[in-house]
């Protein structure tokens, strides 16, 4: 029992107490491992007196302590995530892209040519006696004058198409491919947790009085 300054043990009887009611960095953003290295924390330093006069004090140098020391074990998570390939309960994650390139051409030709002969004739009458006939076939005019004309049209017209059209297929393949089972990739994760959240709490040994 502690005579001149108090343990973590004595500070949690007090009702609604919390050592870590203060915001700090820490090497995941998961909550529930967070929580979970916040028990392990107080069972080790149960019956530990702190090292400071004030529980406010000891607050604060604790807050300092995890902050200072999370980037270095932030690197460090991910690197034994990484060495150990543990990707939680996948042992495969391939993603693959294939891209293939269609081309396509069309050409198209349109010749047309028209035609048009055109006879045409009039006849014309000078006299006012009323008898005259228009038909080119009766007599009786004074004048006759006919005429013909040809048209000829032609037009031509060449049409050329490109297309191209990329396609794109994606295979996302994951799971456990049977080289290491699930379980064994859940205990190395696990075990990288225990290894990591051990060592931070040793961290903070010098926050609490070397008395024993």
């Amino acid at each position: 029992m502690s005579k001149y300054t108090i343990d973590i043990y004595t500070l949690l009887q007090e009702e609604d107490f919390s050592i870590f009611d203060f915001d700090y960095d820490f090497y995941t953003d998961d909550k529930n491992l967070k929580s979970s290295f916040e028990q392990k924390f107080l069972d080790t330093y149960l019956f530990n007196e702190i090292g400071q006069e004030t529980v406010i004090r000891f607050k604060h140098f604790l807050k300092m302590k995890l902050n200072n020391i999370a980037p270095y074990y932030k690197q460090l998570y991910q690197t034994e995530i990484r060495c150990l390939d543990i990707d939680f309960m996948l042992n495969k994650d391939l993603t693959e892209t294939y891209e293939r390139l269609v081309e396509s051409e069309s050409t198209g030709k349109n010749d047309s040519t028209l035609k048009d002969n055109v006879s045409q004739g009039t006849k014309e009458s000078y006299l006012d006696n009323g008898n005259a006939s228009l038909s080119l076939s009766d007599g009786g005019l004074t004048g006759v004058t006919s005429s013909t004309s040809d048209n000829n049209s032609t037009s031509s017209s060449n049409s050329s198409t490109n297309d191209n059209q990329s396609e794109k297929t994606k295979l996302v393949s994951q799971g456990n491919i049977g080289v290491t089972s699930s379980a064994e990739l859940l205990e190395k994760w696990r075990r990288v947790l225990i290894n990591i959240d051990e060592l931070i709490i040793e961290e903070c040994r010098n926050l609490f009085m070397q008395i024993y």
